[in-house]
């Protein structure tokens, strides 16, 4: 490329360039003086290991100046004294090869060491940063699929809301044990004073108004009971529908006590009570005890619903677990490469900092 047949210069001495005027003419023909690289390329494009290429036949068999063996048999490293020097020899009888050789290798040399020091620090960071984007990846799967089970089981915070079920749970077994109660007590009043009342009472259960007006009283209260027990029943619209099964409810009631009332012929009293307050009594037992029931029925209902979530939750309990565990391992493994991969890059930075040193000084 930058020989010169008629006059010595820098890369050849004229008389070792005649000698390349022989060079083959499908070899020179891959020689562009303009571009080294795009000369280089097609150089070793053309080299194939066989004993009739040119290139191969240079490298390989005997030449003064460009076979492997006798720049390696010309070419000599010495470490001077003690010091982190070297001195790198080669001699050839053309002082530009001799001089362009040594700066080939040089350069070569250079880059052999820093592939030796950085190739593995190189390879570490490569395979950190390769595990953190497949972690990333697989974190992020991960807490989309956690927030779309959230979603699909509508849970916002599951200890408050387990807590919550705990809680109306708690409240629902005491209630219960109080409905029970006064279910049984009103019972047994209704039945010891319509046992009083003897035939009395038994006329007046099989009057028609007097059935209806029952059946009216045990209708209402059981819509308030429900009401009662409904989650959202503190909306104004439910309420105001309480409040008028409430009067709806009173009227029911004075019209039984007055139907019932009719019925009492007599003032005479049983154990010094009228027939009219034996009454009374009596009805005011059966309006508590129908309260009871109805209110014992909605009960039932609210248990139901209490069980429904008790179901409904103790499964997703051990999924968010499962889920959250996951999560967990998944993160403190990319947190442990993150930490590996930063010292790797500070290696390689030291390393860079201690290559930066290297310099050719003659």
């Amino acid at each position: 490329m930058h020989g010169n047949a008629e006059q010595d210069n820098n890369y050849i001495q004229a008389a070792s360039f005649r000698r390349w005027m022989n060079t083959p003419a499908e070899v020179q023909s891959l020689i562009d003086k303009k571009d080294e690289v795009k000369t280089m390329k097609a150089l070793l494009a053309y080299e194939r290991p066989n004993k009739n290429n040119f290139i191969y036949g240079i490298l390989n068999y005997y030449h003064p100046y460009f076979s492997i063996s006798e720049i390696a048999k010309r070419l000599k490293v010495v470490r001077i004294g003690a010091s982190d020097m070297i001195q790198i020899s080669y001699s050839a009888n053309d002082p530009g090869i001799a001089y362009n050789t040594i700066d080939i290798l040089n350069n070569e040399f250079m880059e052999q060491y820093q592939e030796l020091r950085f190739g593995e620090t190189n390879n570490v960071i490569k395979f950190f940063e390769e595990e953190l984007a497949r972690l990333s990846k697989i974190l992020k799967e991960e807490e989309d699929s956690l927030t779309t089970y959230n979603i699909d089981k509508r849970i916002i915070n599951y200890g408050e809301q387990t807590k919550q079920v705990t809680i109306m749970d708690a409240g629902h077994q005491m209630k219960l044990q109080q409905l029970a109660l006064d279910y049984s007590s009103t019972k047994v009043l209704a039945d010891f004073f319509e046992a009083k009342l003897g035939e009395q009472a038994k006329d007046i259960r099989k009057n028609t108004e007097f059935i209806a007006s029952l059946n009216k009283i045990n209708e209402l209260n059981a819509q308030i009971a429900n009401l009662d027990f409904q989650t959202s029943n503190n909306t104004l619209n439910t309420v105001e529908e309480k409040n008028k099964y409430k009067v709806q409810l009173k009227q029911a009631e004075d019209k039984l006590t007055s139907l019932s009332l009719k019925f009492a012929s007599t003032n005479r009293s049983t154990e010094d009570l009228s027939d009219e307050g034996l009454v009374s009594q009596w009805l005011e037992q059966i309006v508590m005890f129908q309260k009871a029931k109805a209110e014992l029925k909605a009960m039932e209902t609210e248990r139901e619903k209490l069980d429904d979530d008790f179901l409904y939750y103790s499964p997703i309990g051990s999924t968010l677990k499962r889920k959250e565990r996951s999560i967990g391992f998944v993160e403190s493994t990319y947190m442990s490469m993150l930490g590996s991969l930063n010292a790797a890059r500070l290696r390689q930075k030291n390393l860079q900092m201690t290559s930066a040193t290297l310099r050719v000084t003659n």
